[in-house]
This record gives structure tokens, C-alpha cells and sequence, in this order.
């Protein structure tokens, strides 16, 4: 494995996922992450839901780390060869779909304390 292999695979791990042997995707390819980074953000609302700061946080921070250090530095460029390059209107849409949800979550990634005041609009 290389390092941003054995990397992402820590975040898994630090998150209290396990890795299966008989996985079909290597830890590191961008479905294996994207999943990853729905996961966490399920458990971002979760906490949030359950007024608890400190699970929001540490899910907010593993997502800054998987956009910032992994998905963040290929996604774009990535969606835009899609869109350039793909004959296929649903690969154009996937491109289209990633370049808008990257925005979103890089705008969020920058700011981690974001969810922090909707957290008080939970219901007790």
C-alpha cells in the first residue's frame, strides 16, 4: 500500500470503522472515500441531532482531513477532465454533481466551527 493509502485507512480506523480483507475497492479510491465522507457527515447530523459538541466536532475534523488531504486534491480536476472529456450526458451529470457537492464541502471545510450554531436550534 502507499502512504495515502495507509493514511485514509487511519481515518477509517480513527472514525471506529475496520477495513474488510476482502474489500473490492482499495481504501484510498474515490468510491471507498466518498462513502466515507457520507458517513461522517451522517454522524455530523447525528451528534448535532443529540446536542453532542464533541462527536460533531471530531466528524466535522475527520471530514476537513478526507477533503483537505484526499478527495480535495484530485475531485476537481477529476470532475472537470469528466466534463470535458466524456461523450455520455450522465458522466457530464456526475462531473456536475461533484464539482457542485466539492464547492459546498471545501466552503465547509474551511470554516469547521460552521455547524456549531445550529446546534443550539436542536430541539432539546
Amino acid at each position: 500500500m502507499q502512504e495515502c493509502t495507509f493514511e485514509i485507512a487511519r481515518l477509517y480506523y480513527d472514525a471506529g470503522l475496520k477495513i474488510e480483507q476482502e474489500m473490492d475497492l482499495p481504501p484510498d479510491h474515490i468510491a471507498t472515500e466518498l462513502e466515507f465522507l457520507a458517513y461522517l457527515v451522517h454522524n455530523e447530523s447525528k451528534a448535532a441531532e443529540n446536542g453532542d459538541i464533541e462527536k460533531m466536532e471530531f466528524a466535522v475534523s475527520l471530514q476537513a482531513k478526507v477533503i483537505n488531504e484526499h478527495l480535495g486534491l484530485f475531485v476537481n480536476e477529476l470532475a472537470a477532465s469528466m466534463a470535458e472529456h466524456s461523450h455520455l450526458p450522465f458522466y457530464r451529470a456526475v462531473a456536475s454533481v461533484l464539482q457542485s457537492l466539492f464547492r459546498g464541502l471545501e466552503a465547509k471545510a474551511a470554516q469547521p466551527d460552521l455547524g456549531k450554531e445550529n446546534l443550539s436550534a436542536c430541539p432539546a
